[in-house]
């Protein structure tokens, strides 16, 4: 039997969308630091209750199960793999069809020094021997230098309250539900978050306060959208700061956006900064910018026109390969030209869209020495868009780890896929080695190359 995953392994920063025919689940993994102790990464998980296969318990109830793996492996050869395994049950009901089942909501921490990891997130439904868990793959960088001043990763909030209480839940006297997406609909009108700022301490001489600075800006973009989205404070140096704020966001129109924080000094200079993409949907308020009007740094617009040339078509890459010898000003209207092309009325949310799938690939797919976008894998999703469903094969003593992406139609094409390998081991780089895609790598032996070096073909129909 064909196993397939439907690819919506989407990784937006810090929450991961892991979905199949059968079981969802969301996952929030936020690093914090523990001043002058350790690091720890904090693992929030979401599993939708109605996905899950329920079977009868002894007293004649019904009950879920999910094991959830985690592994954490450093590309520091000397450090060994971190290896957790959990269980989750969900609540017993009288049935297993009728009732509505209760989501099920789990937090745990692991702590981990600082460094390169790649990591590896396995969810399976206990009760359900058919379909193949869900796997997630990406790389993880920990880097608190507790000399200098460290920002946590921000935890987006659903709801809240105060309390003296005490339990796994419970944070700085915070008892919080987590907010799982990075997509808020019209109906939510709030944004809340909260953070840790560590180090001020020792980071900021010959000063005894900062500035913290909290705002929205349209993605792409460092700049406020307007005094309303912005909470600014000055607040004494001391070894960790707790931060919450929120943010009335019942006029802000629809589009993609940048929650930043950033610490200035009393002068003004930037000390450390954290970002977080999310998009709003609220079409009852009109898009305030359709055109790309702000000045981009030259640097930036370099790298904007290599992310666009895997969908550029031959004269663009003819003018893109020239970038360094035109002007900003030619490289600035060809960028912009080149989105008012694919969408005259807003070019600018058609480079937000594209620039958000560039910011997915690099978080997916990079390798230590290969941003995502340059990958095999990053190209394909780039020029293809998500694909429809995906095959994983895990390394075995036959066949190279390797990737089969299915597309039910894309850019005018219809039943395509692209098959992808991983000859090292170690990296997370997949090469590209046959696609029935129209103008990709043709090649109907590929399977000869997914033949590891100690497994060679014994006939030539093991290539077929």
């Amino acid at each position: 039997m064909r196993k397939k995953i439907i690819l919506l392994f989407l990784c937006f920063f810090q929450i991961i969308y892991l979905y199949s025919e059968n079981l969802k689940v969301n996952i929030n993994y936020l690093v914090f630091s523990i001043p002058d102790e350790t690091n720890y990464i904090e693992f929030q998980c979401l599993i939708f209750g109605n996905t899950l296969n329920y079977i009868v318990n002894e007293d004649n109830t019904y009950q879920g199960q999910v094991n959830f793996e985690v592994i954490l492996e450093s590309h520091d050869s000397i450090q060994m793999p971190i290896h957790k395994k959990y269980t989750f049950f969900s609540d017993s009901y009288a049935d297993s069809v009728l009732i509505t089942k209760k989501n099920i909501y789990n937090l745990f921490r692991i702590p981990i020094s600082n460094g390169e990891y790649t990591m590896k997130l396995i969810f399976s439904d206990v009760n359900n021997d058919i379909d193949t868990p869900l796997f997630y793959e990406g790389n993880v960088l920990i880097d608190y230098n507790r000399e200098i001043i460290n920002i946590s990763d921000i935890q987006l909030i659903s709801s809240l309250s105060f309390t003296e209480e005490k339990n796994k839940f419970i944070k700085h006297n915070i008892d919080f539900i987590p907010y799982f997406s990075n997509f808020y609909p019209e109906y939510i009108n709030q944004i809340i978050l909260m953070n840790e700022i560590y180090h001020t301490d020792k980071g900021i001489t010959q000063q005894d306060s900062f500035i913290y600075r909290c705002y929205i800006s349209h993605f792409g973009t460092d700049i406020p959208i307007s005094e309303t989205y912005i909470k600014q404070q000055i607040c004494k140096k001391i070894d960790i700061h707790v931060l919450l704020h929120s943010f009335n966001i019942d006029s802000l129109p629809s589009g993609n956006y940048n929650l930043k924080i950033a610490i200035y000094t009393l002068t003004d200079s930037l000390m450390a900064s954290k970002d977080l993409f999310f998009q709003r949907s609220n079409p009852s308020m009109d898009i305030e910018t359709t055109t790309i009007n702000e000045k981009i740094p030259l640097d930036s617009l370099y790298l904007y026109l290599d992310y666009i040339y895997v969908i550029a078509n031959n004269e663009e890459k003819d003018f893109i390969k020239q970038a360094k010898i035109h002007t900003y000003e030619e490289l600035d209207g060809f960028f912009s030209v080149f989105w008012k092309k694919r969408n005259p009325e807003n070019p600018l949310t058609a480079w937000y869209e594209f620039y958000k799938n560039v910011i997915i690939v690099n978080n997916s797919f990079s390798t230590l020495t290969i941003k995502g976008y340059k990958t095999d894998r990053g190209y394909v999703f780039l020029k293809y868009g998500p694909p429809n469903e995906i095959e994983q094969y895990p390394y075995t003593q036959q066949y190279y780890p390797y990737e089969i992406w299915y597309y039910y139609s894309t850019n005018n094409q219809y039943n395509i896929n692209f098959i992808f390998y991983n000859r090292d081991l170690v990296t997370n780089f997949y090469q590209l080695i046959h696609s029935t895609a129209k103008d990709e790598i043709y090649d109907p032996r590929w399977k000869l190359k997914l033949k590891a070096k100690d497994s060679l073909p014994t006939s030539i129909e093991d290539t077929e």
